[in-house]
């Protein structure tokens, strides 16, 4: 789909305002035509014509290829809808460079050209054009600022200094110019530089709560606790309600670690002092991880979200941040509440809907949880992503009939051949779920037959294979498919170790097995469960007994399948005690 809204914003208040330079080889009568074919297209994109508007910029170009302001909007185009790197893109930059070289004057089409050159990392020519308007607009802030980008891309950080000093004289010390120098300097490995600007912006303002907030939280970065204390105190005296400086003087009591002063003073925070809703939410996060780093398991911040959410009962985000508090605290059942309180205000928030169908999973609330299905289908119907999800999940508490209803409500949403593949594949699941192999792999042979290059269905077709035990060559040339275009896919990697260890190749299945562990921080249980198995074939008894009960620790009713917890306590109840491991 065209990206339209960036569309606008490179032609919106630019398109109308296009005079025609253009060469003589064009005769009057097609560049007056061309001209008005480029004013249609300005009309069609004001009425939203979206395509027509394509159409007719891509007839006007047609008729004049000479005018290079219209070439300049064509090339636009051509770029919008054309992938990174392809030849229409070149096409399109060569386009707007043509126009923005024969009238560097025109200010806003080199502007968009340079972004179009950040953008596709052509950073030589972004500096080009940021040079040639630095001399022509030497007047402009903006312009300098991009030179310095360029600059800063380049780690010329004298050269980003000396734009951003020649940008204070202009406009003065602020806080922005001052944020840039001083992270310049820590590019630089400067720090006590970094800090000096910080000093530099308070001594302007020593009066200023702000500024002596920032210089306060400048010491706060740097560990020195002194002096962050004595400007975040000076901070909150000539400010008591500024929320910053005092949420920067709650930092200095953490830095010490006197929990008990920051807890109060970042409560005041929150609920006494003024502070937009965006930063509040920020405050309001980074209190509750707190909270759960310390181990909090008595619902210390409770009463502080109440006393938040009495005051924004509309905003969601603090009931969505006091949701997944409460079930860090596994209070399910006033998590469910928050949900619930939120989806009626957001009925189509298709987060919440899978937070609160996870809640009732882990809980195996399965009633309810029927109840939460139908009605996430009737608030999202129009929404695919909502329906695959619960199509899922109705699989996982075997509602299989539901499941595949719920997939024939998505074939209807379905636009092109790989989302119905996707459907297609996701019913063969069901039907290997409820113990139809044969249905199974003919639904998988049928997804593949509508797009061949579907991974996913790779996958786990493949992986149903493995574990019937049966056409593992088959199985083996899918995985193999699906592994080389996705190579850092640790699900993939896995499923190519249980395909070799189920062709009794156990040295190719260690090397795989070990691959996908190493590609993810958290592998879940089932993948470390192949890992002890694939150690025990390779006669490293000891090891696998270590994994299988590393499994089991990470076992998440919430998510995995009961049986494999199942699997994993015979293993262990019927081996002996793990011995040290060997080495790896």
């Amino acid at each position: 789909m065209r990206n339209i809204i960036f569309l606008i914003a490179i032609i919106a208040g630019a398109i109308t305002a296009v005079a025609a330079k253009k060469n003589v080889a064009t005769d009057h009568a097609t560049a007056r035509k061309a001209q008005y074919i480029f004013y249609q297209a300005s009309a069609q994109r004001q009425q939203g014509r979206y395509d027509s508007f394509f159409d007719l910029i891509e007839y006007a170009h047609r008729l004049d290829s000479t005018n290079t302001s219209i070439g300049f909007y064509y090339g636009v185009a051509l770029m919008i809808m054309n992938d990174a790197g392809s030849a229409s893109q070149q096409r399109a930059l060569e386009l707007m460079r043509r126009h923005v070289d024969a009238v560097p004057a025109d200010y806003e089409e080199a502007n968009y050209y340079y972004r179009a050159c950040t953008q596709l990392d052509r950073w030589d020519e972004a500096k080009r054009i940021a040079r040639r308007q630095t001399a022509l607009f030497p007047e402009r802030d903006d312009v300098l600022q991009r030179l310095a980008v360029c600059y800063a891309r380049e780690q010329k950080f004298d050269s980003v200094l000396a734009i951003y000093n020649d940008l204070e004289r202009r406009m003065g010390v602020n806080q922005s110019i001052t944020a840039i120098k001083a992270s310049t300097h820590e590019a630089m490995g400067d720090s006590l530089g970094a800090l000096d600007e910080w000093r530099a912006f308070r001594s302007h303002a020593p009066l200023d709560a702000g500024a002596n907030t920032w210089l306060a939280s400048a010491f706060l970065d740097r560990e020195m606790s002194d002096s962050a204390f004595y400007y975040a105190r000076r901070a909150v005296e000539l400010n008591p309600n500024d929320g910053f400086a005092n949420f920067t003087l709650a930092g200095c009591y953490m830095s010490v670690g006197d929990t008990a002063n920051y807890e109060k003073t970042i409560v005041r925070t929150l609920t006494e002092c003024d502070v937009e809703l965006e930063m509040k939410t920020q405050i309001l996060r980074n209190y509750a991880m707190t909270r759960i780093s310390q181990g909090d398991s008595t619902g210390v911040a409770i009463p502080v979200f109440r006393r938040i959410i009495d005051m924004h009962p509309s905003e969601t985000d603090f009931r969505s941040l006091f949701l997944s508090y409460l079930m860090y605290l596994k209070r399910d059942g006033e998590a469910l509440e928050q949900a619930d309180l939120c989806l009626e205000l957001e009925p189509d928030n298709t987060e919440m809907w899978k937070t609160a169908i996870a809640i009732l999973y882990r809980n195996h609330d399965f009633d309810r949880l029927r109840d939460y299905f139908s009605r996430a289908i009737a608030a999202n119907s129009n929404n695919d992503e909502m329906l695959e999800y619960v199509a899922g999940a109705q699989m996982s508490i075997k509602d299989y009939q539901a499941s595949l209803a719920t997939y024939d409500l998505l074939w209807n949403l379905a636009s092109n051949d790989e989302q119905r593949s996707n459907i297609i594949g996701g019913k063969a699941d069901v039907y290997l779920a409820m113990g139809d192999t044969i249905g199974a792999i003919n639904t998988y042979e049928q997804s593949l037959e509508v797009f061949p290059g579907n991974v996913g269905v790779m996958n786990n077709y493949a992986y149903c294979l493995a574990n019937m035990g049966r056409n593992l060559d088959r199985a083996l040339e899918l995985i193999a498919r699906a592994v080389t275009a996705t190579p850092d896919n640790y699900n993939f990697l896995d499923t190519y170790a249980w395909v070799y260890y189920k062709r009794g190749d156990y040295t190719l299945a260690l090397l795989y097995i070990e691959d996908a562990i190493k590609h993810v921080d958290d592998p879940n249980c089932e993948v470390i469960e192949h890992y002890g198995d694939i150690l025990e074939a390779n006669g490293r008894h000891a090891d696998a007994l270590v994994q299988w009960q590393r499994a089991l620790d990470t076992f998440d009713e919430g998510i995995d399948r009961p049986e494999v917890a199942e699997r994993l306590a015979v293993k262990l109840a019927t081996t002996a005690s793990p011995a040290t491991p060997t080495s790896k």
